[in-house]
């Protein structure tokens, strides 16, 4: 009976590492993925929760949607407003359809970031700690949770076989 708990339990331990892995693999520490028009924008960030007055590192993605190359884009827009009140909007430069920037947030809030290029936009939300986190933000903690699980029972795993 023991090794049947065991093996499921690696089954377990080996599904929830590979499905961890493809989870997190797309962005820095957090981000969003969209489609718009002929783009696929993919804008990740550094760390997943950013602290208000605290550089957070910021890459941005425009790939042709089609051919999954970098598009032939030389520069996007990009907007960062909370509660509907703009705090940062420029343009930056890409090359081969990658850029990246710091900005320091100066509020704690969820922020919107938005991102143009030729006319279509993609935009997530990014919670800077202090309000209560968005629906994606809550995604992110529950991979959080069944990656302690899954620690957990690794552990206990490994102090069974120890005896």
């Amino acid at each position: 009976m023991e090794k049947i708990t065991r093996r499921t339990a690696y089954l377990f331990i080996f599904f929830s590492v590979t499905a961890l892995a493809s989870f997190v693999s797309a962005h820095l520490d957090a981000g969003f993925d969209q489609t718009a028009g002929p783009y696929q924008f993919d804008v990740g960030w550094t760390p997943a929760a950013p602290v208000a007055g605290e550089s957070t590192l910021l890459a941005i993605n425009v790939l042709d949607e089609a051919a999954k190359q970098p598009a032939n884009v030389s520069s996007v827009w990009v907007r960062f407003d909370l509660k509907d009140q703009v705090h940062f909007a420029g343009t930056v430069a890409l090359q081969k359809g990658s850029a990246s920037l710091t900005y320091v947030f100066p509020k704690a809030g969820v922020w919107t970031v938005t991102v143009q290029a030729g006319g279509h936009q993609a935009s997530g939300e990014l919670w800077v700690p202090g309000e209560t986190p968005s629906n994606e933000s809550w995604a992110w903690m529950l991979a959080a949770i069944f990656g302690i699980a899954t620690a957990v029972l690794a552990f206990t795993l490994f102090k069974l076989k120890r005896r």
